[in-house]
């Protein structure tokens, strides 16, 4: 398998995901010499019969510890939200802001823990959406949210309680004290939500 360390474009998604494949990059080949079909619609009927969605991504950093330690090797889905929307607590591979100085349009693993339209705060080691505290799934009851380290204050984007825009999704870190995430740039919004991360 392929590991991606950050986003590729859906053309390298696609050609590598079916040149890859026993047998099938050397009928692409003799399809477009022969009948001199358009290569994209040949990556395209290829793609959809290759199962090309789902990738191995390597996690850079300690941001997701302990639920994905750094340099794991996961599997993620870029089509798990081509019908559907991103659910609370699902872990994500999303675009980074343009404006993060080392990590802006670089992919990283996040978690989903505030929807569109939404409410959110974090105080007292725990994310509350409106006057609700949440509980998060019993694989992450290790995981502790945290507001923001002391030193990071002063960078600190959002004031609680943020209110989370339109098609937009606010995400965390599972390791706060080392994760930049929306507490700092705000939401993500959807068209940077890459993919969605297998059983995290």
């Amino acid at each position: 398998m392929v590991i991606w360390p950050c986003d590729p474009t859906p053309v390298e998604r696609v050609r590598e995901c079916v040149c890859r494949r026993p047998g099938v990059g050397a009928l692409f080949r003799w399809t477009i010499a022969m009948h001199g079909i358009p290569a994209f619609m040949v990556l395209i009927v290829l793609a959809l019969s290759s199962g090309c969605s789902e990738r191995t991504y390597r996690q850079i950093g300690s941001s997701m510890s302990p639920t994905v330690s750094s340099n794991e090797v996961v599997m993620v889905d870029y089509s798990a939200y081509a019908t559907t929307t991103p659910q609370r607590w699902d872990a994500v591979v999303i675009r980074q802001p343009d404006h993060h100085l080392a990590m802006g349009g670089r992919a990283s693993i996040r978690r989903v823990v505030g929807l569109p339209g939404e409410s959110i705060k974090i105080e007292h080691d725990a994310v509350h959406i409106g006057d609700d505290r949440l509980t998060p799934p019993a694989g992450l009851a290790a995981v502790h949210y945290l507001p923001g380290a002391d030193e990071d204050l002063a960078r600190t984007h959002c004031s609680y309680p943020y209110e989370i825009p339109p098609d937009a999704y606010f995400v965390l870190g599972d390791n706060t004290t080392k994760a930049w995430d929306s507490r700092y740039y705000g939401a993500v919004a959807l068209t940077n939500i890459l993919a969605k991360v297998k059983d995290k």
